[in-house]
C-alpha cells in the first residue's frame, strides 16, 4: 500500500513538476545576478537576450548551469 495520498498520486501520474524543478531562469547559465541598487525591479538579468528576468521565468532557450566558477559574471 502507498503511502502517498491521492492528490500526489495525481501529480506523479500526470507528470507534475515543482516550479523549483522546471528549467527556469533560476538555474539558467545565461542569468545572473543584478548589481545591487540597479534601476528596476528584475533581480536577474539574461545575458543573452539583454533583459531583465525573474527567477521562475522560462523561455525557449534555457541551458543548465554547469558550474559556478566558470567566471562570466556572478551565477545566480
Amino acid at each position: 500500500m502507498s503511502c502517498l495520498g491521492p492528490i500526489h498520486r495525481a501529480q506523479v501520474r500526470m507528470g507534475y513538476r515543482p516550479a523549483a524543478a522546471q528549467a527556469c531562469c533560476q538555474g539558467c547559465r545565461h542569468a545572473r545576478l543584478q548589481q545591487p541598487g540597479a534601476p528596476g525591479f528584475w533581480p536577474l538579468r539574461c545575458t543573452l537576450g539583454g533583459f531583465g528576468a525573474r527567477a521562475l521565468m522560462v523561455c525557449g532557450q534555457f541551458e543548465a548551469r554547469a558550474h559556478q566558477d566558470e567566471g562570466e559574471g556572478e551565477p545566480v
